[in-house]
């Protein structure tokens, strides 16, 4: 059994002929002769596609300023840290000091107090406060030892207040501040009452 073919019209054959060609098979005129134009592109690789340059520099370059930013912010936090666990560290040694005072104004029969130092007479005992050096220093005749009760001190002073009926004392310590300028100022204040 015989089969038939169509014929195929020239354009085409043509395009059989070039798959490349143009898609109206035409025919450009280049001085004189006849070219057929043949657009290829250009071949990639059969592996996967790869950055640019300038995308990897680009890349780089975020890279870069988000870890700047992170680096810093972390660093911030840290001193942060380090700024509340000193100021922590002064608020216990200052509540301690103003602790050990006031039991020794408890147990003071006499109390005279001047501008730096603070004598509590105390049964068989003279207890010294004195502020000097920046610091706070009690001083114990019976045990002979002078301690050091707060370092960094800005400002001391101890106060009589005489009310109706007790007689009580007061004492304001100022700390230095760790940071410039102070965001608060630490200022402590306590209040005493002797037992006689």
């Amino acid at each position: 059994m015989k089969r038939r073919f169509r014929k195929l019209p020239r354009k085409a054959i043509a395009r059989l002929a070039d798959p490349l060609a143009p898609p109206g098979g035409e025919r450009v005129r280049e001085r004189g002769r006849e070219i057929i134009p043949s657009f290829r592109p250009l071949r990639r690789s059969a592996g996967p596609g790869g950055y640019l340059l300038l995308e990897t520099l680009v890349f780089m370059a975020l890279s870069v300023v988000i870890l700047g930013i992170a680096s810093a912010a972390y660093w911030r936090c840290v001193d942060n840290s380090k700024q509340l666990h000193r100021n922590a560290e002064d608020i216990l040694a200052a509540v301690d000091a103003g602790e050990r005072w006031r039991s020794d104004i408890r147990l003071a029969e006499r109390v005279v107090a001047e501008t730096n130092l603070a004598t509590l007479t105390q049964a068989g005992d003279t207890v010294e406060y004195r502020f000097e050096h920046e610091a706070i220093w009690r001083h114990s005749s019976r045990a002979k030892q002078t301690i050091r009760l707060l370092a960094s001190v800005k400002s001391s002073s101890m106060q009589s207040e005489a009310r109706a009926q007790i007689h009580a004392w007061r004492w304001e310590i100022e700390l230095q501040s760790r940071k410039k300028p102070p965001y608060l100022r630490p200022l402590f204040t306590f209040e005493a009452v002797a037992a006689k």
